[in-house]
């Protein structure tokens, strides 16, 4: 208790309060805390970059396919539609189909094809009267559904032409 003039080395007391153990372990979950943060922000960027790279991909497959089914449609049925007649309409004939599927409101060459489609599509409307029998064919109440869906389609095209241009 007396100083004995020995230089020994006493134990230090730490006055903060807490014991070293509890600090090192508090500091220890902090790091890891932080650590688990920084992983998980690494994943979410990750997984967002291939999420923008798959829709970029999609984007890019979309576009290639148009163009490969507008140039087969352009082969089969003329550039502006010189080859296609009434017959082009019909439930199994493709024209509506590729034409719907390539067609872009921003590319001429498309809108001058769906002009040619709608002035075709009026012309057998002066002479025969009737557009459901040209899109439904002779069996009616089998085609109902797609002469629906193709109708109800390019009534979409036309809408986007005209708003694109100011019309509506």
């Amino acid at each position: 208790m007396f100083f004995s003039g020995d230089a020994s080395i006493r134990k230090r007391v730490d006055l903060g309060g807490r014991s070293s153990k509890e600090r090192d372990r508090q500091m220890l979950l902090d790091q890891t805390r932080l650590e688990r943060k920084r992983r998980l922000g690494l994943r979410q960027q990750s997984n967002a970059a291939v999420k923008i790279q798959k829709c970029f991909r999609g984007r890019k497959a979309v576009e290639m396919a148009r163009s490969k089914v507008r140039e087969q449609f352009c082969f089969t049925f003329g550039d502006h539609c010189q080859k296609a007649d009434w017959h082009c309409f019909g439930p199994d004939s493709e024209f509506l189909r590729q034409m719907l599927f390539f067609f872009t409101a921003n590319n001429n060459g498309d809108v001058s094809i769906l002009l040619e489609a709608c002035q075709m599509l009026l012309q057998y409307v002066r002479y025969n009267g009737s557009i459901v029998s040209l899109f439904a064919g002779l069996d009616y109440s089998s085609n109902i559904l797609l002469w629906c869906i193709g109708l109800k389609n390019l009534r979409i095209s036309v809408c986007k032409q005209y708003t694109r241009i100011g019309f509506i």
